[in-house]
């Protein structure tokens, strides 16, 4: 299934499911009966009946974008991208995104940004061409990256682009969110309401806004904001993500811990104070 760039599609591609559908269609299991009356009653004229199908390459092969969320501690969460709006839409299905993990969308969105000093990536070499040699000999800058950012073409603000603004979320959620709710569930006599249940990060659920999980009491996003920037932890992510047919991974060290994420750069934030560049 791969196209004449070497990419293979995502997903299930149903297009026997298509086919076996479209030949029980009356314009097909009548087209001879169909032709016959057209043509005979058009003289000069063809009548057929098929499919023309046209394959083209998703993305451009190297695909790269920043994207930097955050949020304040009154609750107030912001988005910045490389990605520019041209009618596209992207400005507001980039802000819906970040609401998987953060419960909302974001409500200050700044797109075609294209200076980044909180994430310092270099770039250089032609991600096509280039030797395997020449990228190892390059990838020992660990702020390098194949390349920078990606034109706002094609069908990039409905994946590529999406990625980076999923992930930047997705640090916050799990870097500065997750535990400042488990501080609040652990708080009070006996070591609070979690001590009872065995509470994992994936049974978490955000519903109206309000994150529980394992029927843990509902808090509100901007109680968990405020708490996060009390205990100093993640509030603020800026990511850069490359894809050459699978995305760049990296290990990073957050908070003393290291982590396997699907990025080729980060940058968080504790609390208010500045920003840690973290480029691998």
């Amino acid at each position: 299934m791969k196209n004449t760039q070497g990419a293979v599609p995502a997903g299930a591609i149903r297009v026997d499911d298509v086919l076996n559908r479209a030949k029980r269609h009356p314009l097909w299991t009548n087209r001879a009966k169909r032709k016959a009356e057209f043509e005979a009653a058009h003289p000069g004229k063809r009548y057929g009946v098929g499919f023309a199908c046209v394959q083209k390459d998703f993305g451009t092969g190297a695909e790269t974008s920043f994207a930097k969320v955050e949020f304040t501690a009154d609750g107030k969460i912001s988005l910045q991208h490389t990605a520019a709006e041209i009618g596209t839409g992207m400005s507001t299905s980039q802000a819906v995104t970040v609401a998987k993990w953060l419960g909302k969308p974001a409500t200050d969105v700044h797109v075609a940004i294209t200076d980044w000093p909180d994430l310092s990536v270099v770039t250089s070499g032609d991600p096509y061409m280039m030797s395997q040699a020449d990228q190892d000999k390059l990838a020992a800058n660990p702020r390098w990256s194949p390349g920078y950012a990606s034109p706002s073409s094609a069908t990039n603000s409905a994946f590529y682009f999406t990625h980076s603004t999923r992930e930047a979320a997705r640090v916050l959620f799990a870097q500065g969110l997750w535990p400042a709710a488990m501080s609040i569930w652990s708080q009070g006599a006996g070591g609070g309401q979690a001590v009872p249940f065995v509470v994992r990060i994936e049974d978490a659920r955000w519903v109206d806004g309000k994150l529980s999980a394992a029927g843990l009491e509902a808090l509100p996003f901007e109680q968990l904001a405020k708490k996060a920037h009390e205990l100093g932890l993640v509030t603020g992510a800026t990511v850069h993500v490359f894809n050459r047919w699978q995305w760049t991974e990296a290990d990073f060290e957050i908070n003393g811990n290291v982590v396997r994420l699907p990025l080729d750069g980060l940058s968080v934030r504790y609390g208010d104070n500045a920003s840690a560049d973290r480029k691998a």
